[in-house]
This record gives structure tokens, C-alpha cells and sequence, in this order.
């Protein structure tokens, strides 16, 4: 049953690491106005590079095995039905935790050339204003913003 968990954590953690990545890429995408490849040169983000996609999908992957184990630990001696349930909630709530701080750590627009007109502070319109974000510089600089109007 180990195997199967650590199994079913690398797929549910790459599925959610790539639908996380694909969420930022989108939103770069629209705050840029540009397509992916000019919007990942643009963003010049660490999220994409090796090591750091690799921390992310390890993350992501080690969730489904923790929540399980924790569950499995806690409620030693109950029923088998409340440990499964109780699993399942323990994954998913460590899993949409560090989905949301993906998200938070890397869903803004940076270095200011995003379009103020389409993302204010650099974040997509869809973001909840209730979560926080890491904010992107200011698109004007110091100085007067010249493509405020577009």
C-alpha cells in the first residue's frame, strides 16, 4: 500500500504542479500581453528553472504520502473508514496549501512591464483580493507613465 500512495502522490503532484504552472504562465501571459515565450523571458522568474520547478513538483508530490501518514498515525485504533477520510482531507489540505503559496509566491507580473490597464499591481483580475500576493513593481518607474493610456 506504501508504494501505491508514493505512486499516486508523484502523479496527483505533477498534475497539480502542472496545472499550477500553467495557471501562472496564463496569467503572465495576459498581464503581459504577450505569448509564453515573450512573457517568460519578460518575467525572468526562478519558478521555471530546474531546480525550482524540481522543488516545487517534489512538494506538491510529497503531499498525498503525508497527509496519509499523518492521518494514519493520529487516528491509530479508529475505524478504517474514518482513517481513509481522514487521509484524504489531511493530503488535501496540505496539498491546496502549498498550491496557494505557489500561486502567491509566483502569480504576479514582475519587473513592471506588465500592463497596468489589464492587471493592476501586476496581479490577474480573476486573483481574489482576500489572498496575498507578492505585488510587482510599478510599470511607471519613478517617472511619468508614458503607457498608461493603452
Amino acid at each position: 500500500m506504501g508504494c501505491a500512495i508514493a505512486l499516486a502522490g508523484l502523479v496527483v503532484g505533477f498534475v497539480v504542479g502542472t496545472t499550477a504552472s500553467n495557471l501562472i504562465a496564463d496569467a503572465w501571459t495576459y498581464c503581459y500581453d504577450v505569448a509564453w515565450p515573450a512573457a517568460y523571458d519578460m518575467a525572468d522568474s526562478p519558478r521555471f528553472f530546474i531546480f525550482e520547478g524540481l522543488g516545487w513538483l517534489l512538494l506538491y508530490s510529497l503531499c498525498l504520502p503525508v497527509g496519509f501518514w499523518l492521518a494514519r498515525r493520529l487516528l491509530r485504533g479508529r475505524g478504517t473508514l474514518l482513517r481513509l477520510g481522514a487521509s484524504l482531507l489531511a493530503s488535501s489540505v496540505l496539498l491546496t496549501g502549498v498550491l496557494a503559496t505557489d500561486l502567491m509566491l509566483n502569480i504576479s507580473a514582475r519587473d513592471g512591464m506588465y500592463q497596468q490597464a489589464r492587471c493592476p499591481q501586476g496581479l490577474p483580475p480573476w486573483w481574489p483580493g482576500w489572498l496575498p500576493a507578492r505585488r510587482a513593481s510599478n510599470p511607471c518607474g519613478s517617472g511619468p507613465c508614458l503607457g498608461a493610456g493603452r
